[in-house]
């Protein structure tokens, strides 16, 4: 029916359909709710300033794709997840989270109980980044699959693909930079690889630090190392307590303890342990490496067993003091001053002395006769 006023009504009073002569008439704000909304497929004439799709009270604002949460400003737990199903599976409340990408932490706080700590200030950007973490805390990972496998470990710091991947430990203080660094490290703590690929295989290392491309990427177990330099120990399977310093020191080591390696491509074709360089280029096989290195040595727990040897000329601009030099049955003390080594030892009664007075060798008898006023001058 028509009433006096021109609106067509059912006759269970229900419903009002209005002519648009009559929409016309209504007050704008009557008409502005009518008129204005989202539409599926798009809107015109928006205004940044005062448009928005959210909340205007204190609710969270949730998204969802495929009816999987996709997308979620949590509020009261300072919480911001963005990517189809990140941190969907959780089953109670965790604070200061953002997960932004496919899967990133999907089983972040999925379980009961844990510490009250547990699953809270974790950083995950990337698909599948800390996708299986429950109860771990404290820890960043960027990049596709970085931590993926990682469950209980806390403040780990992965950043590139595939970096500390299958890291399953609940240890941590982990730092992994560079695509697929530490990716197969499963405990250990305390290890910063910085470089693609630098220490990709070490299972169980603990307390090592690789700065550089591909360092120490061979190893499977080891720890206590400090590498700087891209490819250094490249084809080391194991070493602990080693220190390579430059581009391929150490590149052909099968098993590295306890040496020492600095300058560019030193020791590059050393296969022991215990031995000590000071280089800057490739000496072509092992003979010539010890051989010709700046400086080559071999570490011992007995002090008599150790050796140095020192490949070039040497000046001493003011004092060099040797001690327990064995001559026959004597040890001696040689002072050298302000002259480089080129003479031989010349016998004077029981006080050795060079015929320049510029070097004096002492008997360790004599010496320990000597007043130390004397002996000090020596």
């Amino acid at each position: 029916t028509l009433d006096t006023t021109g609106f067509v009504m059912w006759s269970d009073t229900t419903t009002l359909i209005a002519t648009k002569y009559d929409l016309d008439t209504l007050s704008n704000s009557v008409y502005d709710s009518l008129s204005r909304h989202w539409k599926l497929t798009g809107n015109t004439g928006t205004n940044h300033d005062i448009n928005f799709i959210g909340t205007t009270d204190n609710k969270n604002l949730v998204f969802k794709a495929n009816n999987k949460l996709s997308g979620k400003i949590d509020i009261a737990n300072n919480n911001t997840f963005w990517g189809y199903s990140a941190q969907s599976k959780s089953i109670r409340a965790t604070a200061n989270v953002t997960a932004i990408g496919s899967y990133a932490l999907e089983n972040n706080g999925s379980l009961a109980g844990g510490n009250w700590y547990s699953g809270h200030w974790n950083t995950a950007v990337g698909t599948y980044a800390l996708n299986k973490n429950t109860y771990g805390s404290g820890n960043v990972a960027v990049g596709t699959d970085a931590l993926r496998e990682s469950t209980t470990a806390r403040n780990n710091t992965a950043v590139g693909w595939d970096a500390l991947h299958y890291f399953i430990g609940s240890a941590g203080g982990n730092t992994a930079i560079g695509n697929t660094a530490l990716s197969y490290l499963k405990n250990g703590s305390g290890n910063v690889a910085v470089g693609d690929v630098a220490m990709y295989q070490d299972t169980l290392g603990s307390n090592n630090t690789v700065v550089g491309q591909w360092g120490l990427q061979n190893v499977r177990s080891g720890s206590n190392n400090a590498v700087l330099g891209a490819n250094a120990g490249y084809t080391t399977n194991k070493c602990s307590a080693t220190t390579l310093i430059g581009y391929a020191s150490g590149y052909s080591l099968p098993k590295g303890d306890s040496c020492v390696f600095v300058g560019y491509a030193s020791g590059n074709y050393e296969t022991s342990t215990n031995r000590f360089y000071i280089d800057n280029q490739s000496r072509g096989n092992l003979a010539n490496g010890r051989a010709n290195a700046f400086m080559y040595g071999e570490f011992n727990a007995l002090t008599s067993l150790q050796k140095l040897t020192l490949n070039s000329n040497v000046t001493v601009k003011e004092k060099l003091i040797a001690k327990n030099i064995p001559t026959g049955t004597n040890d001696t003390i040689l002072i050298i001053e302000k002259d480089t080594i080129k003479k031989k030892l010349l016998p004077v009664a029981s006080l050795l002395t060079w015929s320049d007075t510029i070097t004096k060798i002492a008997t360790k008898h004599d010496v320990d006769t000597l007043s130390n006023s004397v002996y000090d001058s020596l």
